[in-house]
């Protein structure tokens, strides 16, 4: 901050003594903390793929619903991308449902993220 001459900026900032913006500011540093941790427990019970795929199709869905929210025109080709990023989540859930579906019903094979059930 001081090599980039930012402190000028923060001490001329007039909010920095608000309780409203320290409030703001902690409450999006634990939301930070919360998001960080529960994306690791979702890698560490599926996989980072599962979490990657989860992640696309949330940002996907997000973008969707804000378009339509706030009545955007889009071309026919990102309407077919986004379609198409949603289609392939919704395929790799149903995929990875099924093998773990297949998965509980033999419990021989105990691999669980890493099964070998070829589709």
């Amino acid at each position: 901050m001081i090599v980039l001459g930012e402190l000028r900026a923060l001490l001329a900032f007039t909010h920095l003594s608000s309780a409203h913006f320290w409030l703001m500011m902690t409450l999006g540093g634990l939301f930070g903390f919360a998001i960080g941790y529960v994306t690791g427990l979702q890698i560490k019970f599926t996989s980072p793929l599962t979490h990657n795929v989860s992640g696309t199709a949330k940002a996907c869905a997000q973008t969707v619903l804000a378009v339509l929210y706030y009545e955007e025109i889009k071309s026919f080709l990102w309407w077919t991308s986004n379609l198409m990023v949603l289609g392939g989540s919704s395929a790799y859930t149903w995929v990875r449902g099924w093998e773990m579906q297949k998965t509980q019903e033999d419990p021989s094979s105990k691999d669980g993220e890493k099964s070998a059930i070829r589709v």
